[in-house]
């Protein structure tokens, strides 16, 4: 294979720029399905699928679907599968749709309908697809830049594991795996770092013990190791900074630890910190059982891990045992606080912020430093705005950018994506939660933000400083959801959903504030849940010249569209910060200082309608 390196070199760097990182997303098949029990490496046997094969609850119907000659790839629409493919197709032009096509996961559902119905129809187009792909895609001749990409090459090594126990007499599936594995145990092929090198691992270790072959089971093993050392830290969290890739590399290193079983090898030690993988999902799961879109994330139920607390988080307490924090810090840059479990109130009323800093943007992470989003009432009040694409364009370029998280961006200077955002402060109380993070992401330019949430009422204060030498334009924004409708008077924005919606105050008058809904040039007000698909929504953005700036912004979840809330007393002399807040006669009275909050419970008001008072600018 040496002849090929410098063509695999070719098509690694041209299929990988910028976006190749993200193109494992669209569905966890990326990871396998683990079997009860392996089959022999070495003798598979076909009533007993290993661990290379997916059994997925839906593949009897997309496998009908393919023998009707429709392809279904996650995230995208249906489109004809030729009988005789060219594999040239990229019927939508999306980088993400052509990785699918090339992995040839989508070979899985016919392997699993045939194991349910022993129906040989299903069995046999699966081995076409398979042995037409290998004709027409000899390594460095590819129809597609994504024939031998480093991602779709490693899952499709699965997929020919998987065929060598559907057919194990089938001396091209051997041939097949032969290939693949000369292709995966190239240095110059091998990515080195990240789950696109993880998943190349577990290619080369399938091929390997399906192939007998020691050498290629040891290398895989040591890449394993060396990766697992380097991308999960001791509080168990990958380095890819993105929700949906925890999970995402926490089952795809479970399933690495069912291959070297079913081979025969010892699973390393340092596994064991995948257990405290679960302590990040746990946090990040929303009251309503989704998880936060942080990095690259769509919006999707969270994973019910049994017998942890993740499942508890996803179940809306009904397994698993709870969680015993409300407020934790993670050292890779995640923040989360809660004003509870479900004990105290219904679980998807309850209030959940986080925040973000850390190191500077890798693999699936964001420009993200210091942005916060906030849930309450059952549902997400500010947010991440989302995915939007996998191609090389606008789209994705917002989605990575600071204009598309809840943070401040400063006009005419550019966000370094390797700063490191540092966490200055954390405490926790009864009351309240307390941190500041420092983002040094302009260069001349100091920004620190300060974020107090109630525990009791469930408001959100952000204290935003931004200090540069120069006069400049400076920006807050906050992202709404699609339907939130708010309404602008004076300081004050509020949101008229029919269940839970939110109040924004500004306790300090800014130089100006609107609402942007759907603006092309630039890119702003748009929100998305998934890859490829996007909606209109408004953003609340606040500006401010010179040479500093502070914003002093207080979020106040609201039960419902009616919610009666009234901010009095409110001052802001330097550090400390006075109000007194009231949310349908529930009232707290908040002094904030340099080093300490005070959060006193007040008896409640007597009912009446109040709306918000515009003097709350102070």
């Amino acid at each position: 294979m040496a002849q090929h390196a410098a063509q695999f070199r070719r098509a690694r760097v041209a299929a990988t720029v910028a976006l190749s990182v993200l193109l494992g997303i669209g569905t966890l098949a990326g990871s396998v399905a683990p079997a009860a029990a392996a089959a022999s490496a070495t003798k598979p046997v076909a009533a007993d699928f290993g661990p290379d094969c997916r059994q997925r609850p839906d593949a009897m119907a997309r496998a009908d679907e393919l023998m009707a000659g429709t392809l279904r790839l996650s995230r995208h629409r249906s489109t004809r599968l030729p009988r005789n493919p060219t594999w040239a197709e990229d019927p939508f032009d999306d980088r993400n749709w052509e990785f699918q096509y090339h992995s040839l996961r989508f070979v899985w559902d016919l392997f699993e309908a045939w194991r349910i119905t022993r129906a040989e129809d299903y069995r046999d187009r699966g081995l076409f697809l398979l042995r037409d792909w290998q004709r027409d895609n000899p390594p460095g001749a590819g129809r597609s830049g994504f024939s031998w990409n480093d991602h779709s090459t490693a899952i499709r090594t699965w997929v020919l594991a998987c065929a060598a126990v559907v057919a194990p007499k089938a001396a091209w599936v051997r041939d097949a795996l032969r290939t693949h594995g000369a292709v995966l145990a190239d240095p110059a092929f091998y990515v080195d770092h990240g789950n696109h090198a993880l998943n190349q691992s577990r290619g080369l270790l399938a091929a390997g013990c399906i192939l007998g072959r020691r050498d290629w089971q040891r290398l895989a093993a040591r890449r394993i190791a060396s990766l697992l050392a380097e991308s999960v830290d001791a509080q168990g969290v990958t380095n890819e900074q993105s929700i949906y890739y925890q999970l995402y590399n926490m089952e795809a290193y479970r399933a690495a630890a069912d291959r070297l079983r079913a081979c025969g090898m010892a699973v390393p030690r340092a596994f064991r910190r995948l257990e405290k993988m679960i302590d990040l999902l746990t946090h990040a799961t929303l009251p309503d059982g989704t998880y936060a879109s942080l990095g690259d994330t769509s919006h999707a139920p969270a994973r019910s891990i049994r017998g942890t607390t993740a499942a508890y988080a996803a179940t809306e307490g009904r397994m698993g045992p709870m969680p015993a924090a409300r407020f934790v810090t993670f050292d890779a840059g995640f923040a989360f606080g809660r004003t509870g479990w479900g004990t105290a109130r219904r679980f998807e009323d309850e209030i959940m912020w986080s925040a973000r800093f850390g190191p500077g943007r890798a693999y699936h992470g964001h420009l993200d430093h210091g942005a916060v989003t906030l849930y309450g009432y059952g549902r997400r009040l500010v947010d991440d705005p989302g995915l939007f694409s996998a191609n090389v364009n606008q789209w994705r370029e917002f989605a990575i950018s600071r204009s598309a998280h809840n943070v401040i961006t400063a006009d005419g200077i550019d966000y370094t994506a390797s700063s490191k955002a540092t966490l200055a402060r954390s405490h926790t109380a009864t009351t309240h939660d307390d941190i500041t993070i420092r983002d040094p992401g302009y260069e001349g330019v100091d920004l620190r933000r300060r974020i107090v949430f109630s525990k009791g009422l469930g408001w959100l204060l952000v204290d935003d400083h931004a200090a540069s030498r120069t006069v400049r334009t400076y920006r807050q924004l906050w992202h709404l959801l699609p339907g939130a409708d708010p309404r602008l008077d004076g300081t004050v924005v509020r949101t008229r959903f029919d269940g839970g919606n939110l109040a924004i105050f500004q306790l300090r008058v800014p130089d100006e504030m609107n609402v942007i809904e759907g603006r092309r040039t630039p890119l702003q007000g748009w929100y998305s849940t998934t890859l490829n698909k996007r909606k209109r929504a408004p953003t609340v953005e606040t500006e401010m010249r010179g040479r500093n700036a502070r914003y002093v912004t207080l979020l106040v979840p609201l039960p419902n569209r009616d919610a009666r809330v009234r901010l009095t007393g409110t001052s802001v002399d330097g550090p400390r910060i006075r109000f007194t807040l009231a949310v349908n006669g529930r009232r707290e009275r908040v002094v904030i200082r340099a080093d300490a909050v005070v959060i006193v419970s007040l008896p409640n008001e007597r009912s009446r309608a109040v709306r918000p008072d515009r003097r709350a600018g102070g």
